[in-house]
């Protein structure tokens, strides 16, 4: 078993013969050089995992026992990178820790690992050993010596050991790869991207919903420089999900807030997200590329390659505008005027909004999910797509109360219920996805103008996407179902039966 010591100052090669009484041999040393690559989240990290990239540009993805898991020789990496523009099998693994996020340069470090033998009397080796010299720690350099005993030798060992006792500490078995960066000074922060805001039950209602907006307010306006700098398509995304959420949260308390501190908080919120639909528009089907490619036959290719090309240059102009919007001093302005106003103390002008968090919380999530039985139960094969696209803005604001408002309630029976909403919400969801792509693509045809290739490879992915949407919607009535039933419907009385009572103010 390896034995690991921090020594208390740097050592030499010369400073161990005199120390253990041993003869040191020297049998080379290597120069460690390269940087750690991660999502913005760190996910690669968090998941057990190191990506490293060194200095001959080869990405390496090591596991904590060291072992190399996938690796790729790459040309010169700048700035971000996604997972699918790698060699496979590198690309689908990391594709399954870092989704859409892009790779980027998070740390550099360096160290000499020397590779020595302490030789007895004999001049046989008794044990090898490694020597880590790290310059570059953020504190100050530093050496970390590992023993690895060779059998029979024990005793050997053991003398060593004591010798170096006055001037190192044990600090743990073998070293590993997590170990060095961490001496290197590399300790993971990733940003929050889940809302937390410490809700307490009989807290009154309007300053717990203010709360809860400002902090979803916060958590988008994290998202935007790194929109700016366009890292990846997901800090848009989050921009847009933390002001729906918001929103959403506003209008269903709405009765709970004044009507003028409703207006003023509603329009701002608005407009923020409508600065990026376009933009999110043109990410949502630049990141399904490769799906599109695989439904077409091989004819229907060029035209297709030809329109993403396209849309990438489109999506480049819509991105300058949208960056220069969210550094304009306007935006500036008006996003700090709104955080001022969100920040206010709450008016309490209604009875409602003194009403205990917890007990209006309750009686929101048990109308709401009866208002998804009452709007499912008529849903047929005949029911306009209107009526399912309700439906599914519906579900979805069931999700963001029983996700925002889950501390206040038993975490196990929240997560089941949302799962069970999930499948509800994934079938409305792709239903919804392939109804958006059908009209999206439809608005670009006038657009193409003499390109028949890419006019062909349109309506060829059009006729695939209704398809498709045809299929999920021939489940929706089976997904209400299940969402509805006696089961389900039991879960939610038991786990929300603060809201027994009729509450005319729902």
């Amino acid at each position: 078993m390896p034995f690991t010591f921090k020594l208390k100052k740097p050592a030499l090669l010369e400073d161990l013969e005199p120390l253990t009484c041993m003869q040191v041999r020297n049998e080379g040393v290597e120069y460690r050089q390269f940087s750690v690559l991660d999502s913005v989240d760190w996910s690669i990290w968090l998941s057990g995992l190191v990506l490293i990239n060194t200095d001959k540009n080869r990405l390496e993805l090591i596991s904590a026992d060291g072992t190399c898991q996938a690796s790729a020789t790459i040309g010169l990496v700048r700035g971000q990178r996604l997972a699918r523009e790698l060699p496979e099998p590198l690309a689908s693994k990391l594709k399954q820790l870092i989704s859409v996020r892009a790779l980027i340069p998070q740390f550099n470090c360096q160290w000499r690992e020397h590779s020595l033998a302490f030789l007895n009397a004999d001049d046989k080796t008794v044990v090898r050993a490694t020597l880590y010299h790290i310059d570059d720690s953020s504190t100050e350099s530093l050496s970390l010596l590992q023993l690895r005993p060779l059998r029979g030798y024990d005793r050997e060992a053991l003398t060593i050991q004591q010798a170096l006792e006055p001037v190192a500490a044990t600090i743990q078995g073998e070293i590993n790869l997590r170990f060095l960066l961490q001496q290197c000074g590399l300790t993971p922060t990733p940003v929050p991207t889940k809302p937390e805001f410490q809700l307490k039950d009989h807290q009154p209602t309007e300053e717990a919903v203010l709360k809860m907006i400002l902090e979803l307010l916060f958590l988008a306006r994290r998202q935007e420089e790194g929109l700016i700098a366009d890292i990846d398509s997901e800090f848009a995304h989050q921009y847009r999900v933390n002001l729906r959420k918001a929103r959403s949260l506003l209008s269903l308390f709405k009765k709970d807030l004044s009507p003028e501190r409703f207006r003023a908080i509603q329009l701002p919120l608005k407009n923020m997200a409508k600065n990026t639909n376009l933009l999110r528009d043109l990410d949502v089907f630049l990141l399904d590329q490769d799906d599109y490619l695989a439904m077409l036959p091989e004819q229907f290719q060029s035209g297709l390659e030809a329109l993403f090309k396209r849309l990438k240059r489109r999506r480049r102009q819509v991105w300058r505008k949208v960056t220069a919007i969210l550094a304009g001093k306007d935006y500036r302005e008006k996003t700090k005027q709104l955080e001022r106003l969100i920040n206010e103390p709450p008016e309490f002008s209604t009875s409602r909004s003194q009403a205990p968090i917890k007990k209006r919380v309750c009686r929101k999530i048990l109308s709401q999910y009866d208002k998804i039985q009452r709007h499912g139960a008529h849903i047929d094969a005949t029911t306009p797509d209107e009526q399912i696209h309700e439906l599914r803005i519906e579900a979805k604001k069931l999700r963001y109360l029983l996700e925002l408002f889950a501390e206040l309630f038993s975490k196990d029976q929240v997560r089941r219920l949302i799962k069970a909403l999930k499948r509800l919400q994934d079938n409305l969801g792709r239903f919804n996805d392939y109804s958006s792509q059908c009209l999206f693509l439809e608005i670009l045809i006038p657009g193409v103008g003499t390109k028949t290739a890419e006019r062909d490879a349109i309506s060829g992915l059009i006729a695939v996407l209704y398809n498709k949407q045809k299929n999920e919607r021939e489940q929706v009535v089976d997904m209400i179902t299940a969402f509805s039933s006696a089961k389900i419907s039991e879960q939610f009385q038991k786990l929300f039966a603060c809201a027994a009572a009729k509450d005319s103010g729902s």
